[in-house]
Formats: structure tokens, C-alpha cells, sequence
């Protein structure tokens, strides 16, 4: 017969094994992130400016398919990982101006995504309601009657 006493030591020590495994997996990702963090930042400010930009535009002039859904996860997603990229510097106690600004960043273009997905009627009337407002201040003065860019739009 077989003591299961014995045999409970063994499974024990797995399950820390397990454990350990999985902190030192968090510790390699936020070693890499730091150790990298100048090439990381170098694509992700400008992927996520440059998506968050392309969809407020494509929302902005009511193209919705599926490559505007494609560029909002894509966004999402340099947003979300500039945020935990900023966390993992948190993590190791770095708190710098970069640090906040990059967070800033990160957490505006996410929310930015998150209101294209969840209300774009009302993103694209306040984009169009800019639009027209800068337009009307740098139109040159022709004497015709200007339009207000507080009425219908489309």
C-alpha cells in the first residue's frame, strides 16, 4: 500500500514550484519593460497617438466597419500596454515626470477609444462641432453670413 503521507510533500512542493514560476515570469516581463523602456516608449507614444488620431477622424466622419474596430483595439491596446509599462516602473518605486506623463498619455487616448466604442454619435457631433468652429475662425472674411456650428450637422 501506498503511505499518502509520503506522497503529499511531492504535490506541496509543486504547487509552490508553480507559484514561484509565475513571479518570476511577472519579474522577467517587468525587467524586460524597464530594461527596454526606451524603444518601448519609441513605438508606443506614437502608435498610440497615431491610432487614437485615425480613429477620432474615421468617428469623426462616421465610418464605421470593421477596420475602424480593428485600429479602436488596436488602440486600446497600445494604450492599455503603455499603462502597464508605466506600472511596472511604479512597481520598482521610480515616480519621475515621464513616468506621469506617459500615464496621462496612456490613460487619455484609452479613454478617448473607450468613447469611440461606447457613445460614437456623440464623439462625432463634438468633432464636428470643432471643426466647424476652427474653420469659422480661420475662414477668410468674405462677407457672406456665417454658418453656426452649434446647428445640424448632417
Amino acid at each position: 500500500m501506498i503511505d499518502i503521507t509520503t506522497h503529499a510533500y511531492p504535490i506541496a512542493h509543486l504547487t509552490h514550484a508553480v507559484t514561484v514560476s509565475s513571479a518570476s515570469w511577472f519579474n522577467a516581463i517587468g525587467d524586460f519593460s524597464r530594461n527596454n523602456c526606451v524603444g518601448i516608449c519609441a513605438f508606443l507614444v506614437p502608435a498610440n497617438m497615431i491610432a487614437t488620431t485615425q480613429t477620432m477622424v474615421f468617428t469623426g466622419i462616421d465610418i464605421v466597419s470593421r477596420r475602424l474596430r480593428l485600429m479602436m483595439i488596436a488602440a486600446i491596446a497600445y494604450s492599455m500596454i503603455m499603462v502597464l509599462h508605466v506600472f511596472t516602473w511604479f512597481s520598482v518605486g521610480v515616480v519621475a515626470a515621464p513616468t506621469f506623463i506617459l500615464l496621462f498619455l496612456g490613460t487619455v487616448c484609452l479613454a478617448i477609444n473607450l468613447w469611440a466604442i461606447a457613445k460614437p454619435q456623440v464623439m462625432a457631433k463634438l468633432l464636428r462641432i470643432g471643426y466647424f468652429w476652427v474653420i469659422d475662425r480661420f475662414k477668410p472674411m468674405t462677407g457672406k453670413p456665417k454658418q453656426s456650428y452649434l446647428g445640424e450637422c448632417r
